[in-house]
Parts: C-alpha cells; structure tokens; sequence
C-alpha cells in the first residue's frame, strides 16, 4: 500500500546550526533533523515515514507500520477535544506564535497541538506448523512486543575488540548438527542493527554508587544511563569510553546463561538511550553476534537451540537463526509413546521452574547481596566479632582474595579499631536485616524445590542458607538438626552425643569427657587400651574392628585411623548420590532420608581389608583383577587398602552400585548401573561435601569427549544401551564399555542445560523398579536424534 501524506505538519520545535529540532507526528518523539536532508525520508522508530520539506517543516507519512487511520489530522484532534479544547488550543497557538516573532534569535520551544498517536500494531509473527519439528520438540514461546529500531547513523561503526576472537563460518549454507573434527568457521557477519527483545523485568530505582565499590554490570549500566541524560555533548566521548570497558569487562567474565542475561538487559528501555551512540550500539552488535557464534558451536538440545533461534529473532541475526533452525530440523521427535509427552512436557516444565530458583540466586540475588553488603559495611564499625563474622560471609559467598568487598572490610576494620563498635546482639540483629530478603528468597525456593521432589537441590539450597545465617533456626529444624549447648547436629549424631559419644576425625566414637587419655595415646575399646595394642589386635579377620555410622556398618582389619577416615567417606558418598540422583529417592521419605531425619531399616555393610592379600584370600573376589566390589548376594562390598591409602574411586563406584541396588526392589540393565556409577567416582570434597565437578573431573567421561574429538572410535547412544546383562556387558573391550556408559548417563543428566535430568531420574527409577521403557519414551526423542544430540554433546563439549 503506498503511504499518503499526513495534513497535520507542525512546526519545528528549534532550529539551530544545519539541525532542525521537532518532534514526529507518530510517536511525539523529539527529533534532531538534518537541514541537509531535505526532501530526503526515512522511517522513525514508531514506523512513521518522515519528510523535512523545503520551510523545514516535519512531514509524517504513514509507512508499511502505522494501518490506515493511525494518525489523525489536527481538525479530527480539535472535534474530539470539544469547544472547551479547541479555544484552549487556539490561545496557544496564537501565543507561540506572537513569541516566536518577538524573538526569532533565542528559539524557544512552546507547546503546540500534537496528532494523536495510534499504537502500530505488532507485526503476526508466522506459528510453526504443527507437525514441524520445532512444534513437536518444544511449544513455540510466546514472542515479546518488538521494540523500536534504532534511527539510522550515516556511517557503519568501526569494529570494537572483543576479548576472545569469535568464531568464523560462511554465511551461505548451515552449520552441520555433527560437527567435523575441527569447529566450523563461522564468519565475522556485519552488524545487523535491529530491534531487540526487553528483558520483562522491573529496574529498582538508580542509586549513587560509592566511588571505590566495583559496581556490578547492570547497577554499573544504570548509573550511565542515569549520567548519560545529564552529560554536556562535548564530555560524552569520556563516558562512552567507561561504559564501553563496563560491557567488555561485564561480557567477557561471564558465560552462558549469564551472558545472555546480560545482553539482553542492554535492551531494557531505560537503557536504550545509549545505544543510539553507533560506538556503544557496535559494541553491543559485535557481542551479540560473537555469543551466538559460541552457543551455535556447542548448543545440542532441543531447547537451548529454541531459545538461541529466539534470541536471533529478537537481534534480528537472519544467517544465525536459519543455522538454527536447520539444527532443529535434524532434531526429530519420537513417533512412539507420543500420547506420554504432553504429560511428560508438564513434568519437565515444573521441575525447571523449580530449578531456575537456583540459578537465579548464583546469578542474580547474589549480587542484589552483594550491593546490600556494600551498604552495610558504610555505615557499621566493624572489628573483633563483626569483622569474622563478615569474613566468614564472604567465604560463603564465595568471594575470591581480591574482591573490592574483601578490601573495604579490611579499610574498614583498620578505621574501626579505635571506634566505638557495636555489641555483637546489635550487629548480628543489624546484619540479618540485611540478609533478611535473601533467606526469605532461599526459603521459597527450598519448597518449590522439595514439592517438585528435588530434594537434593533443596538441601544445597539449604546448606547455602546456613553458610549465610548460621544459627537459623528454621533451617536447621528443616534439616531435622538438634541443637546441643549451642551447636547444631544430624540427628543420628545428636542421638549418639545423647549416649555419651562424640565424633572423633582419627579415633571414630569416642566417650565424652576424657580428652587427656586420648592425647596420651589411648582409646576406648571396650575400656581403655593404647591405639597399637587395639590395632594390633583388630588387624586378624577373625577380629576385625566393627565401626557404625549413620547408614553404615564397616568392618575393617586396617588401622582405626584409617578405618575413621573411610567411613567418613562412605556418608559423604551415601549423602553424594542422594544429592545427585533425588528424583530416585522420591516422597518424603526419601527426603527425610537425604536430611538425616530418618533411617534406614537396615545399615549398608562394607568390608574393608589391610591388605590385598587378605582382600584375596578371604573376600571370595570374583576376578582376580577386581580392586574392589559389591555383591547383591551377599548385601555386601568389598575393598582393600593400599598401604596408607584406599582407592575412593573403586570405593565410590561399588557404592553407587550398592545404594541402588539395595533401596530398590531389583537390578538396572548393566549399562545403566555401570553409567551411574561411573558419574559419581570421581567425586571429591569440595568444602564439606563431596562434589562431582564438571567434565574435566570426571575422567572416563572425559576420555571418551577427547576420543570424539580425535577421530576415534568410541560407542554411540544406540550402541551402549545392547550392553544390558552382565554376559553382554563383559564381552569386547569392557574399557570403551564403561567410557560409554559414564558418557550416555553424563549425557543424559547435563544435556540441554540439565533440562532432561529428571527425565533421566524417571527412567533409572524405573529400571531398578522393574518398569523399565525404551529411552523415547522420557525424551521424546528418537533413538537417531539422541545419537546425533549425545556425539555433537561430546564433540563440542571441551575444547
């Protein structure tokens, strides 16, 4: 439709220099007009064609935007104002104008009628169809109002570094969902400079920052924008240098979901305003296409590429989203168990609403925390008691030697010393006022965690909780702890502090109250004896020491010190696999297990020999090579020491296999229970508990990704799930066996931002269960699909 011109041409607003300043009969924007323009057009942001003609009058035309009738004329404003409003409005114009004449050397703007603005409609954006493979693997989302595009610049901006150099490919043609031994190139696209998606979230009101505080990215942006308003022209350069350092320094240190966060709160409508400098709106073009190019290398999963196809919408990154969405294509679903998925779907969405509460406290409240810090140490002395009390916040937070925070508690302890300080009731009560939205964040989060079932992100949750506000009480009950004499304890603990019994981290149970005997050598065994004489006697297998824990009974021939330190190791691993695997421990008893609130009917039993002599000569050891095992026959597992050491890999991997096997009713096929346990025996401490790392700390897992990557042979998805019984199992090279089925459960567990975790939980539930069903029926995908997904997983997943 060709666009008409509008009647309605008000009259510019100022004209100084070569500039005419106006505002857009659409939108009511001001605008600085070229003079040199003149009978040149251009579209606004609002999608108003406008014209300046020969008397540097604003012409506005309706453009392929605005439908007909968007802007109505003067004459139509005035009828619909009524007789009151039409003489109000002819005062005014009568009196701009008799000013105008009066001084035509200082312009000054007055206010003038203005059209009435029609809100363009939304351009329909195109629904896939429902057999499309999008529509099936994921629903569309539902996609946010576009935003105004920003006004043209004369010239292209020059390129801004970028702290990593993004990868290269062509712009013809698609990335390959199996990606070739080396990356492929992705080229270095011009800046596509088109409307973006805001980030639907509310901005907390712009607060001064203190001058030698490290501001975060998004408090750092505000304050810009804040200044940006109110910044002469000629000083703008000195800004624009400081906020283009705050987005390079705030992009390069941050990955993944965070970067995207961050990318997209540039453009937040409180923010937009700097991006129409070309430096900064470059700046931010060249990330966005260089975080793109990194999440098409590695993205695998249904969902992260609907996401990134999202995103390249928004940025209007045209050869990005069609190597998106030939990605997808390849991403088929499953034809069977389709009547499954929508339920399934249900399921999946839930657990990850609950899931995100995690990230959004590592990502987000955790800063909000910081700034609050911040605060509080301006106005509180802090020495003695407040300034530990800090540290070991700082410490839970995870804040590395140098942080600016770190630097002010100790400025500010030194200022403090000769200071009148508070007492420790005022500053505890002061400092949990601070901490206050925080907990209350973690406390809600804790039950969406725990009404999902994912007990074990809830007890995370809650150790993150307890490392914040120590003596929280609430949390503590909720972790079914007692408190004795001021110190909080696991219920099985407490009950043994009860009977007169106290943890000892090299003598196991000791009685309470007989520190000196102990300093001297001796130990209680069945009354006191020195720590030789009982070793000695409890290194013959017909008397071997019989040490209980919580979930544990350990019988051992090897030294008591050594025996102490691996059943310390069998509860942090038994507290490790619930963490990990929550969904199979399900209901509240699972739950109440996972916090120690309730027990087992029966301890897990380990057998634990001084020597591989003897864990031969009387383990019964089904192969000679074993280095350890577990037997369901015997409800039993077996390992030896090694001189000073025990290997806790070979410890926790037989584990894995008894926790499984013997809180369930039956057997998983052997590919899955060899895959399970393959992911947790490399765990190792990470504080207080255990932690499995990542992929570099998982090293089978990893020696398989690094076989991919070098051409090797290695199993696929499809090929590792024959392996079910144990004849399968140990027939071929059982080594690529076990590298197989760590990396098909890593896959499973990790895949799509862990979207499929509890799908995976659901199956390995199920299998132990006796009601096992084919892998489609989790994922909703086939066989094919999770093939290409698991080998471009790996392929991309460590470089």
């Amino acid at each position: 439709m060709t666009p008409s011109e509008d009647t309605s041409r008000p009259e510019p607003r100022s004209s100084t220099g070569g500039h005419a300043h106006m505002r857009c009969p659409g939108c009511r924007t001001k605008i600085r007009f070229p003079k040199q323009r003149r009978g040149q057009s251009y579209i606004h942001s609002c999608g108003t064609r406008l014209v300046l003609d020969s008397r540097s009058v604003l012409v506005g035309q309706r453009g392929a935007l605005i439908p007909r009738g968007g802007q109505r004329s003067a004459w139509k404003v005035a009828l619909g104002l009524g007789l009151a409003g039409t003489l109000l409005l002819f005062v005014a114009l009568r009196r701009a104008s008799y000013e105008a004449s009066q001084n035509s050397e200082a312009l000054t703007v007055q206010a003038t009628p203005q059209p009435v603005a029609v809100e363009p409609r939304a351009p329909r954006t195109p629904t896939p169809d429902a057999d499309s493979p999008e529509a099936a693997v994921l629903p569309e989302p539902q996609q946010p109002e576009p935003k105004p595009e920003p006004e043209p610049e004369p010239e292209a901006p020059a390129p801004v570094a970028t702290p990593e150099a993004a990868p290269t490919a062509t712009d013809e043609g698609s990335a390959s969902l199996i990606r070739p031994e080396a990356p492929p190139a992705v080229e270095q696209l011009p800046v596509e400079k088109e409307p973006s998606t805001p980030v639907p979230a509310e901005i907390p009101p712009q607060l001064e920052p203190a001058p030698d505080v490290e501001l975060p990215f998004d408090e750092g942006l505000r304050t810009a924008a804040a200044r940006w308003s109110e910044c002469p022209r000629e000083e703008r350069s000195a800004l624009v240098a400081q906020i283009l350092a705050l987005i390079e320094t705030g992009l390069s240190e941050s990955h993944g979901q965070l970067a995207a966060r961050r990318l997209q709160l540039l453009d937040t409508r409180e923010l937009r305003g700097l991006f129409k400098n070309k430096e900064l709106a470059a700046a931010r073009d060249l990330h966005r296409q260089t975080w793109v190019d990194q999440r098409l290398l590695q993205a695998c999963g249904p969902y992260e590429l609907l996401q990134l196809r999202e995103l390249c919408k928004d940025w209007k990154l045209k050869t990005r989203r069609k190597q998106t969405e030939t990605l997808l294509s390849r991403l088929q679903p499953s034809s069977r168990f389709a009547g499954a998925q929508k339920a399934r779907s249900k399921v999946r969405e839930r657990r990850a609403s609950a899931e995100a509460v995690v990230a959004t406290f590592q990502h987000e409240r955790r800063s909000e925390l910081l700034d609050a810090l911040a605060g509080f140490l301006d106005q509180q002395p802090v020495c003695g008691t407040a300034r530990d009390r800090l540290s070991a916040l700082f410490d839970a937070l995870q804040l590395e030697p140098g942080h600016p925070l770190r630097q002010r508690l100790a400025e500010a302890a030194a200022v403090s010393a000769t200071a009148l300080t508070l007492s420790d009731e005022k500053f505890d009560a002061q400092l949990s006022k601070v901490l206050k939205p925080t907990i209350t964040e973690l406390f809600d989060g804790i039950e969406k965690l725990l009404e999902a079932d994912l007990g074990g992100l809830a007890f995370d949750l809650y150790q993150t909780l307890i490392s914040l506000d120590p003596d929280n009480e609430r949390a503590h009950r909720g972790l079914g702890h007692e408190r004795i004499d001021g110190v909080w304890y696991r219920a099985y603990e407490a009950s043994m502090l009860h009977a007169g019994f106290a943890w000892h981290d090299r003598y196991a149970w000791v009685p309470v109250g007989h520190e000196e005997r102990l300093a001297a050598g001796e130990i209680f065994d069945r009354g006191w004896t020195s720590l030789v004489a009982a070793d000695q006697k409890h290194s013959q297998v017909d008397d071997p020491w019989r040490l209980q824990s919580e979930h544990f009974t350990l019988i051992s021939t090897a030294p008591l010190e050594q025996t102490a330190a691996v059943l310390q190791r069998l509860e942090a691993v038994f507290l490790q696999v619930f963490r990990n695997f929550d969904l199979f421990f399900r209901g509240e008893q699972g739950q109440r297990l996972i916090f120690g609130a309730a027990q087992l009917d029966a301890r897990l039993v380990v057998h634990l020999f001084a020597s591989r002599e003897q864990f031969l000569e009387h383990a019964d050891v089904p192969v000679d090579w074993a280095a350890g095992f577990y037997s369901p026959t015997r409800a039993a597992s077996f390992f030896y020491c090694d001189g000073p050491t025990v290997s806790f890999s070979v410890l926790q991997h037989e584990l894995v296999h008894q926790i499984l096997g013997e809180l369930s009713p039956g057997h998983a096929p052997s590919w899955l229970a060899e895959g399970a346990a393959v992911l947790l025996e490399d765990a190792f401490f990470a504080g207080a508990l255990l932690s499995t790392g990542g992929l570099v700390d998982n090293g089978r897992v990893l020696r398989y990704a690094r076989n991919l990557q070098a051409g090797g042979n290695e199993h696929s998805f499809r090929a590792i799930l024959r392996y079910a019984s144990g004849a399968q199992w140990d027939s071929g090279d059982i080594s690529a066996n076990y590298r197989a089925a760590g990396a098909s459960v890593y896959f499973m567990m990790h895949v799509d931002g862990g979207r499929f975790r509890g799908d995976f939980l659901d199956m390995l539930y199920d299998a132990y269960h006796g009601a096992a069903r084919p892998p489609e029926y989790y994922f909703g995908l086939s066989l094919e699909c999770l093939d290409t997904m698991m080998e471009r997983y790996f392929q991309t997943a460590v470089r």
